[in-house]
């Protein structure tokens, strides 16, 4: 069954759910965060299997362009789910376009402002979705991706994001080989002096910025 929210803010049940819609979607998510029992635990498995079809990857990216946080979190989230569980089937076409899309958000949150474009908490899952992608890939086919992300292209709070979950997920990851994880460890050495550099960058941004975590890093480093 599909949980379908009626004008009235009435939580009605659908029987139709062979069709997957966007709109049924931002439903269910409405349902799941400001609903109480029984329509929350339904949401929370109508979503739970929605996560799992094919329609999710289409869906979860169309949810980071809606007017809810609820949603944008939610469509972030999924692909992160979605590309942990199933990248290595992946046809390799597609597997370039999510990397591209998921690339395509981070470009656009600009200056030292998570919020210009994406809230802090959708931003985090991207560099979540991200990160995971990365930890597949760097072994034999993005070998270069730290090179490449560590870049004036992307927000230097974006990147301080990605360098800070990389190697929790990569600690995390049950799916990777004793290979990726060494090339995961061999990138970061050999990256160390971007590192160091976007550490000192953000550092300097913390006079002027208003992102608590960057008044944090420089907390830290001073001690």
């Amino acid at each position: 069954a599909v949980v379908s929210t009626q004008s009235t803010g009435r939580v009605m049940m659908n029987n139709d759910s062979s069709v997957i819609t966007l709109e049924r979607v931002e439903e269910a998510i409405e349902s799941l965060y400001h609903k109480g029992d029984p329509y929350r635990t339904l949401a929370n498995d109508w979503l739970i299997s929605f996560q799992t079809t094919q329609d999710a990857w289409e869906l979860s990216c169309l949810l980071l362009s809606s007017s809810k946080v609820e949603s944008r979190f939610f469509g972030a989230q999924t692909l992160g789910s979605k590309i942990k569980k199933e990248w290595p089937t992946l046809h390799p076409d597609m597997k370039l376009k999510v990397k591209d899309f998921i690339l395509q958000q981070l470009y656009c949150v600009a200056g030292d402002s998570l919020s210009v474009s994406q809230p802090a908490l959708v931003v985090t899952r991207l560099c979540v979705a991200l990160s995971i992608i990365v930890l597949y890939t760097i072994n034999n086919v993005w070998t270069d991706a730290l090179n490449e992300l560590i870049t004036p292209k992307i927000s230097i709070l974006v990147v301080m994001e990605f360098l800070s979950i990389l190697p929790q997920e990569a600690h995390n990851a049950d799916f990777l080989t004793s290979d990726q994880r060494n090339a995961v460890s061999l990138s970061l050495k050999s990256n160390a002096n971007k590192v160091l550099s976007a550490v000192c960058d953000a550092l300097k941004l913390g006079g002027h910025s208003q992102d608590p975590r960057i008044h944090k890093t420089k907390k830290l480093a001073l001690k």
